[in-house]
């Protein structure tokens, strides 16, 4: 898909992804996360033929939750993988868990883990609120969501030590916050006017300790323990090849004080500009 506020080239052709697949491996990632939502990205993935790496996929919304329902659109997926196992399958949307189905739909992400078609189950959120509906309600391995410079909720609200202390792997997704963290002043401040105080705030910053945008969005999620796993989203190799080369740095500063509880801001399908 064309996906992220800094995209600038569109969607991968299969060459760059090609290209993508090798760097990541020889640097001993072997993670990718997915959706049957984000386009064709499973069918193009099980193209690549990587059966050997381990993926995370999401289900999608259903109008009709049934056991079969759920293993068509689950199998199909593995079908467009060329997989016959993946490592994790989320709920895309928790609200999903609360809704008359819920029981059933998890039940039925239960049974496909027993019968040894996936490693681990859980949700992915988009505020660390709605783990307080479903976290004493659900047996969850994985809960996925944002964490970054400016969005610190899920640490804030003491989430991120509970997930941990209950042996629940985080993972960290919008690191970049979708590249709105890496846009130049001049851009950002266009399309994110309304906090155009906070921004200058966080320019300033990177100026004064002549520190890079990928540096300090790095340093800080390298700076939190109880991250499991984190999500990088790209659109080149080249892409790639600096944040690996930012990740094998020193650790360097990151603003400790520059964020934002404004959701929307922090929550992209809010950004009413796109």
């Amino acid at each position: 898909m064309n996906y992220g506020i800094a995209n600038k080239s569109g969607k991968p052709d299969f060459n760059e992804l090609r290209k993508i697949i090798c760097l990541a491996e020889k640097n001993s990632i072997n993670f990718i996360d997915t959706a049957s939502a984000y386009g064709d990205s499973e069918r193009i993935i099980g193209d690549l033929n990587i059966n050997h790496w381990k993926i995370i996929s999401k289900l999608p919304q259903l109008s009709k939750y049934s056991a079969s329902s759920i293993r068509k659109e689950f199998f199909k997926s593995l079908d467009n993988l060329k997989m016959n196992k993946i490592f994790g399958l989320l709920i895309h949307n928790s609200a999903e868990l609360l809704s008359p189905n819920g029981a059933k739909l998890w039940n039925e992400l239960k049974s496909l883990k027993s019968d040894g078609y996936i490693t681990k189950i859980g949700v992915s959120i988009y505020n660390p609120d709605e783990l307080s509906s479903i976290f004493d309600n659900f047996s969850l391995d994985i809960v996925q969501g944002p964490f970054n410079i400016m969005d610190r909720r899920i640490k804030q609200t003491g989430w991120l030590d509970i997930l941990a202390k209950n042996n629940i792997e985080f993972h960290a997704r919008s690191i970049f916050m979708q590249g709105a963290l890496l846009l130049s002043p001049n851009v950002r401040k266009k399309i994110f006017n309304k906090w155009y105080e906070l921004w200058d705030i966080y320019d300033d910053w990177h100026h004064e300790f002549e520190i890079n945008q990928i540096d300090s969005a790095i340093s800080f999620i390298k700076n939190e323990e109880n991250l499991s796993k984190i999500l990088i989203g790209l659109d080149t190799s080249n892409q790639l090849s600096e944040i690996i080369h930012s990740f094998k740095k020193k650790q360097s500063l990151f603003p400790e004080n520059i964020f934002s509880n404004d959701i929307d801001l922090l929550e992209p399908f809010r950004w009413k500009v796109l």
